[in-house]
């Protein structure tokens, strides 16, 4: 668990970092972490034990489970807040706005 708020942290900090000139985006410093590298397809079928292929598989699933649930509810928290600060009006805009990104 530990492990998992300080790479939540770092992409925020990347994130603000970075905001200066590009829009922000913590999520892009957790990719790395969510997806599957290459080399495992390599790992299975390679002369290393099944049982050692399947235990470092599970924790990098386990792992990306954990920052995808800590991120969605992170953001649902600060949504929420952000919500109760600008009032109705100010909260249905910005819903119009996400609503308007995710089906363009």
């Amino acid at each position: 668990m530990q492990t998992t708020a300080n790479i939540l942290m770092q992409s925020v900090d990347e994130a603000i970092d970075l905001a200066s000139h590009e829009c922000l985006c913590d999520w892009k410093g957790l990719r790395s972490n969510v997806h599957f590298p290459s080399y495992y397809k390599f790992l299975q079928a390679s002369i290393f034990p099944q049982r050692m292929v399947t235990y470092f598989t599970v924790e990098r699933l386990e792992s990306a489970c954990y920052i995808c649930a800590a991120f969605l509810r992170a953001h649902r928290i600060a949504r929420r807040q952000l919500h109760d600060f600008i009032g109705k009006l100010g909260a249905f805009l910005i819903d119009k706005i996400l609503l308007d990104l995710i089906l363009f």
